[in-house]
């Protein structure tokens, strides 16, 4: 394929507005010029590799902030492989889904990552937060941290009580441009420091602060420039340079380099012509090459299927699966890599260390979640169900609610009569 098709900024390979602006600064000289268009229980068993032995510890001092990647990847990366030395082929690829079934000859249980914790844990019976625009209007980072703290601690109370994955697709991080994009209140402001700060703390907040270990794994979503719902399967987002780095990507960059966010998902959309989850200047480049990422993309649910039905960038899913695995998209929420990983390498499309590179990072998430190590190694395993929708919570969700409205205050009051402007 014409190396031009996969560029971030269009059909016009790698060249560069100016050099404070480009993907890669050390590529670009000042010549050049850019042509663009604006979970489990705890009781359950290890996998078979868990032994003491292949146990690292990680250095001391992390910081307030918790395990940095580099922290993650210290400790866990012999353990994550030697596992994955021990899968077939066919295994492999099986735990790239979104649900992942069980391995019980190496005593890997079957995992959900598709769960949702934009403001409270989606399901019955969490405490409800304030919405993320109404979270946004308070301009409080440390309100919204302590909130994303409740909420992975009920997380937390729903993996022990229920084997609920500890995998959460939050915080929305798109910039609210245009009302019109349809999901206005998922986010959280227009500004992209304040969505940066924001982004931040909800990020620490759901991951907590501890050296070794994560509360949850946090997901910032949807990399990137996904603010067209009615399109969103087939639409391109064709943006400059200086506005996406200035506008949309900040806020990414802080969650991925300040917030330490263990996993991003890629959007729908493509950017500049080339789909998000097969873009490898924007996963690979620009998000672990730049920002030092070592987490794992997962998909948008069925973006695998888009490349081929929606965007018609390539013909087969075969194909698709393979470009965007290669490209960086480790995991699929959808049934596009179970079913055509093993004919992308049949075709060429993608070889068996891709599949292994992708595994190294999704398997990580669920090592550092403490999800096979002892209980009493895990200090977040000592969270009690009972902290689910707590009194607590429901004073910290009146507490949120409280600072929202103070700050928006309408240009009106009820009177008897009705309303009346002030």
């Amino acid at each position: 394929m014409d190396e031009s098709r996969i560029s971030l900024f269009g059909t016009v390979t790698r060249r560069c507005m100016v050099a404070a602006l480009c993907l890669l600064p050390t590529a670009c000289s000042d010549n050049e010029t850019t042509s663009s268009t604006h979970g489990r229980s705890a009781s359950q068993p290890q996998p078979a590799d868990a032994g003491a032995d292949a146990q690292a510890g990680v250095e001391a001092g992390a910081g307030a902030a918790g395990a940095t990647d580099d922290d993650i990847a210290s400790w866990t990366d012999a353990r994550v492989q030697s596992l994955i030395s021990q899968m077939t082929l066919a295994e492999k690829i099986s735990q790239l889904q979104h649900f992942t079934p069980a391995i019980e000859r190496l005593n890997v249980p079957a995992y959900n990552y598709w769960n949702e914790a934009l403001h409270g844990v989606l399901v019955g019976g969490a405490t409800s937060f304030p919405q993320a625009i109404a979270l946004g209007s308070t301009w409080n980072p440390e309100l919204v941290k302590r909130v994303a703290s409740a909420i992975s601690d009920e997380a937390r109370g729903f993996n022990v009580r229920d084997g609920k994955g500890l995998t959460y697709w939050s915080p929305v991080v798109n910039m609210l441009r245009d009302p019109r994009w349809g999901r206005y209140e998922e986010s959280y402001s227009e500004d992209p420091y304040l969505m940066s700060e924001l982004a931040v703390a909800f990020v620490q907040g759901l991951q907590g602060d501890d050296p070794k270990y994560l509360k949850v794994v946090s997901t910032p979503k949807h990399f990137v420039a996904n603010n067209s719902e009615i399109n969103r399967h087939t639409g391109s987002s064709d943006v400059d340079e200086q506005t996406l780095h200035e506008y949309y990507l900040p806020a990414f960059e802080a969650a991925v380099k300040t917030g330490h966010a263990f996993s991003v998902m890629a959007a729908y959309n493509s950017l500049n012509g080339t789909p998000c989850s097969a873009n490898p200047l924007l996963l690979q480049d620009l998000l672990r090459t730049q920002w030092g990422f070592h987490g794992y993309v997962v998909s948008d649910c069925g973006a695998i299927s888009d490349i081929v039905n929606g965007h018609h960038w390539v013909s087969s899913l075969s194909q698709a699966a393979g470009m965007a695995v290669r490209a960086g998209t480790d995991l699929n929420c959808g049934s596009v890599y179970p079913s055509q990983l093993q004919r992308s390498l049949d075709e060429g499309w993608a070889a068996e260390s891709d599949i292994d590179t992708a595994l190294t990072r999704v398997l990580r998430a669920r090592f550092v979640l403490g999800e096979f190590d002892p209980p009493g190694q895990v200090p977040y395993r000592a969270i009690d169900p009972s902290v689910i929708e707590s009194p607590s919570h429901s004073e910290l969700a009146l507490e949120a609610a409280a600072a929202y409205t103070a700050n928006v205050r309408p240009p009106w009051t009820f009177v008897s009569g009705g309303a009346v402007d002030d």
